[in-house]
């Protein structure tokens, strides 16, 4: 399902339109003959009523007042509203589906929850039902009601997930099944962390890494969290090591590692720092962020001791990165050092 994965990367962070139809109305009115006259009421002020409708028994033409009046048979003329057929559930699964993509939340649950209530999908749709009712319920806030969701897709898999997560053979030959079983741990642990439950939404990340061991260096953080949400400062750098040496994108390497020289510096492990920082400096392309690790690189130099060391990265951020913000603080530093700056 290819709306599990994408909503993973996109909360990693947090990715509809309304979609309504008009319900059209034939209405048919007939002149009958005389003598009965039913004006139809007016339903809005300054609209005037509709035709009288005559009705009769008689089934000739007479004279009435010198006005004739042609008579019919039929008794009266009844409007007729046509009914909406209800869509079948699976043509309300996908719509869910299209409505959760568009982010219109709410009409995706409603249409997820029919497609459900029939109990007329296959074990396939109604797990990918489940996951999608379960995403939407999540992003309008409704934690409780998505943990349950999620927790029923778990107990509802056909298969254990101990063999999705760990037989790839298996998941080779249903593949959809499992990657929204493998998925459905990661959303269960994101409602869980939101409900305040860090305690198991550590246990879902860890088990959603499981199946998605590259997934490291975005879950890791995310784990981080619920450590020091925990009070386990230890646990959550711990964490954030594992994150800064898993393979990534440059920006989110960038990212994790410079939490990490952060806690590092918290703890007074300035040297730890300066070594993240480095790593940083290595990898980083813009002017903006290679003057501000500079900057804090210095810092931390500082904070150890090094004085030289620290306000010799100053003055490099100052002559290599002059647009960087960090490199004014860096220039205000030096000239309170007593240094000269040219």
């Amino acid at each position: 399902m290819k709306l599990i994965t994408f909503a993973v990367l996109v909360l990693l962070a947090f990715f509809l339109f309304a979609c309504s139809g008009d319900e059209s109305e034939q209405v048919g009115q007939e002149i009958l003959s005389w003598p009965t006259l039913e004006p139809t009421p007016t339903l809005i002020p300054g609209i005037p009523t509709s035709t009288p409708i005559l009705s009769t028994a008689d089934s000739t033409s007479t004279p009435n007042n010198g006005l004739e009046v042609a008579s019919v048979d039929s008794a009266t003329a009844t409007s007729q509203i046509t009914p909406t057929a209800t869509p079948p559930p699976i043509e309300r699964f996908e719509q869910g589906e299209v409505l959760l993509f568009n982010e219109d939340d709410d009409s995706a649950v409603s249409e997820f929850q029919a497609s459900l209530v029939s109990g007329e999908l296959d074990p396939e749709r109604r797990q990918e039902a489940l996951a999608g009712l379960g995403q939407a319920q999540l992003n309008l806030g409704n934690n409780q009601a998505a943990i349950g969701t999620f927790e029923e897709l778990l107990a509802d898999s056909t298969s254990s997930l101990e063999a999705v997560i760990t037989d790839a053979a298996e998941q080779l030959e249903i593949p959809k099944v499992d990657a929204v079983l493998s998925g459905a741990p990661f959303f269960l642990a994101q409602a869980q962390e939101r409900d305040g439950n860090c305690g198991a939404a550590i246990m879902g990340y860890e088990l959603y890494l499981g199946s998605h061991p590259d997934m490291e260096a975005y879950i890791q953080p995310l784990i981080a969290n619920c450590h020091l949400a925990l009070g386990n400062r230890a646990a959550a750098v711990w964490s954030y090591e594992v994150a800064a040496a898993a393979d990534s994108h440059r920006i989110t390497n960038v990212l994790v590692r410079e939490n990490l020289a952060e806690m590092y510096v918290e703890d007074g492990r300035y040297e730890d720092a300066i070594v993240q920082y480095d790593a940083i400096l290595g990898i980083a392309q813009t002017e903006a962020t290679r003057g501000q690790i500079t900057y804090q690189a210095g810092s931390a130099e500082l904070l150890a001791g090094n004085n030289d060391l620290g306000y010799e990265r100053y003055l490099m951020g100052i002559n290599e990165f002059p647009q960087a913000h960090e490199s004014y603080e860096a220039l205000l530093a030096l000239i309170e050092a007593g240094y000269e700056v040219d």
